[in-house]
């Protein structure tokens, strides 16, 4: 398997939903596996309850360095755990997206709608935001990450952050 293969792939109008059920870890709608993807665009889907028996039940989810790949006007809600997570991607593109976590669910986890895996030597730059709706209708922050440098390898704006509720150590930009 090539993880390039799927380049210059379109994923739209796709609803995604009831993955996991409590029984599998390390997954999401859109799980994007490492490489140069460039031309992958996951556009207009709706992804939704996703729930991990330990970990992993993300909504959009780019690991391993993987490197261009453009996720716009997507709608991720009700995920045990963040809404988008990054893992050493870079180049990415979240665009036009809204991200809603909500605060319904006692999870064992502490991901906010964002996520980020601790940078690495391999990590060039994060992803870049623009125009999206990120919110938490608590008790989950915001943003969470293995580290703060993520936050500062990535780029924020026009983007609209909410909280409601009792989200915890919120921040309203990283």
């Amino acid at each position: 398997f090539n993880s390039e293969m799927i380049r210059d792939t379109t994923l739209s109008f796709n609803e995604i939903h009831t993955l996991g059920q409590g029984q599998l870890s390390d997954m999401g709608c859109v799980y994007v596996w490492g490489g140069n993807q460039s031309g992958l665009l996951v556009n207009n889907n709706l992804c939704h309850n996703v729930s991990s028996f330990s970990y992993g039940g993300w909504g959009l989810h780019n690991v391993q360095t993987t490197t261009s790949v453009t996720h716009t006007n997507n709608i991720i809600y009700d995920t045990e755990d963040a809404c988008y997570h990054d893992h050493e991607g870079y180049n990415v593109t979240l665009r036009n997206n809204i991200f809603v976590k909500l605060g319904k669910t006692a999870a064992p986890h502490s991901d906010g709608t964002l996520r980020s895996a601790t940078p690495t030597s391999t990590w060039h730059a994060a992803f870049n935001m623009h125009g999206n709706i990120i919110t938490s209708t608590g008790p989950a922050p915001l943003f969470t990450a293995g580290s703060d440098l993520q936050w500062a390898l990535s780029t924020f704006d026009d983007n609209v952050y909410w909280v409601d509720g009792d989200a915890t150590d919120s921040k309203l930009f990283p």
